[in-house]
């Protein structure tokens, strides 16, 4: 390799700012590392540049992993070409391979087969994202680490996901000297805006999950989301009669079997405070055509003032046209609530950190004790019924904003 190649690729490698504990990580000479970090902190970028810095030093192949290939083609090698394209000769899409001006190659994998890294030889690997991925990936790829008789080394980025899995054991518990590991946080990031950070402080304003999501801790779940004693019960005579925004919220069942879920409908008040109140809640297990006549005479009963939504999921989609098309409900407000691809505990987040603050009250009503034991028993896990949960979670989406986090940057 000539000098002027080697001095571009030092250049790249040296040209972007990092953070003190970002420098450590990529210029480590440990055998295994990895960053943690929380959501918008920079892993992937640092997973970049550090791929970047193994295949610079001298010809070899190298191995960068996602959990998918939507995540490679889509999150991964567009921020790679972006940082390393100066110094990328060529790059086969077909392959995933991109070709280095120093001859080093860099071959793009998905985790979803991990046997199929079998057979092929590297000097190093990164595995970004690497919690989501099995332990089985990572001992597949650390036996790649072979090429021309060097053993190499692995890195790995990702937010952490709990102290019961793999990555916490390999690289906290065991500590072993092969091993070393930093954390960034989501507000360390000089690059990612202070309206982003807010934003996610705001949406993770709850306990654990805000630790690991924004500061990069292995946090384990502290029980359930919500507490009974955050809710403040209200006798009917008490509630306000002049309300700023009402909606009732549908998580809709698909069928009737005992093992199914329920399909739900929780009507929530919000004033000009931005308190809520929880007016009522509907629950039944039944097939489409009567849950669509118990939404209709429902949304009768409302009146046309508050507002119907229902997730634009799955065969709900079509319930949402359903419902627009019925002559009885002309007039009336039926939007789909966005599900933008986010797990139930993160759109419950919201009306959780509303209720820590005491801002949410509900009627004295005889749905109050299920309603109540089902969101003090959430956790997010899917093995308990969280029908009312999400229900709430489809009213209050898109309008409801929680309150101030603790790890709200000041």
């Amino acid at each position: 390799m000539d000098q002027t190649t080697q001095a571009r690729i030092k250049h790249l490698r040296t040209r972007r700012t990092v953070l003190a504990k970002q420098k450590l990580f990529l210029e480590s000479k440990k055998r295994f590392t990895a960053l943690f970090g929380g959501r918008g902190a920079g892993k992937s970028y640092c997973a970049c540049l550090k791929a970047l810095h193994l295949a610079g030093r001298f010809k070899c192949t190298g191995g960068f992993i996602a959990p998918t290939y939507p995540m490679v083609n889509d999150i991964l090698l567009p921020l790679w070409l972006e940082i390393a394209g100066p110094v990328v000769e060529k790059h086969n899409r077909s392959s995933h391979t991109s070709f280095l001006l120093n001859g080093s190659k860099v071959m793009f994998r998905s985790a979803d087969r991990p046997d199929r890294l079998r057979g092929l030889n590297w000097t190093w690997f990164g595995l970004d994202e690497a919690a989501l991925v099995e332990e089985y990936m990572w001992l597949i790829a650390i036996a790649t680490l072979r090429e021309s008789g060097r053993t190499g080394v692995g890195f790995l980025t990702t937010t952490p996901r709990g102290k019961n899995h793999w990555i916490y054991d390999k690289f906290v518990t065991t500590q072993s000297p092969d091993y070393a590991s930093w954390h960034i946080k989501t507000n360390d990031n000089l690059f990612t805006s202070t309206e982003f950070k807010h934003m996610v402080a705001r949406e993770y304003g709850v306990g654990w999950f805000a630790r690991q999501e924004l500061l990069g801790e292995f946090c384990e779940p502290e029980g359930a989301l919500f507490k009974q004693e955050w809710f403040k019960v209200v006798d009917p005579c008490d509630v306000p009669q002049d309300f700023y925004y009402t909606v009732r919220g549908w998580d809709l069942a698909a069928t009737k079997k005992d093992t199914s879920d329920f399909t739900v409908g929780v009507k929530l008040g919000i004033t000009e405070d931005g308190d809520i109140y929880v007016l009522d809640v509907v629950r039944m297990k039944s097939e489409w055509p009567d849950s669509r006549r118990r939404i209709i005479a429902t949304a009768q009963q409302d009146g046309p003032e508050c507002e119907i939504k229902i997730e634009d999921v799955a065969f709900q989609v079509v319930a949402v046209q359903e419902m627009r098309q019925e002559p009885s409900l002309f007039g009336y407000s039926i939007t789909a609530a966005k599900n933008k691809g986010r797990d139930k505990l993160s759109h419950a987040l919201p009306v959780a950190s509303r209720a820590q603050a005491g801002k949410v009250y509900m009627v004295r009503a005889a749905w109050n004790s299920p309603y109540l034991a089902e969101l003090c028993s959430f956790t997010g896990d899917g093995k308990d019924h969280d029908d009312q949960v999400d229900a709430t979670s489809i009213a209050a989406r898109g309008f409801i904003k929680p309150v101030k986090s603790e790890f709200m940057i000041l």
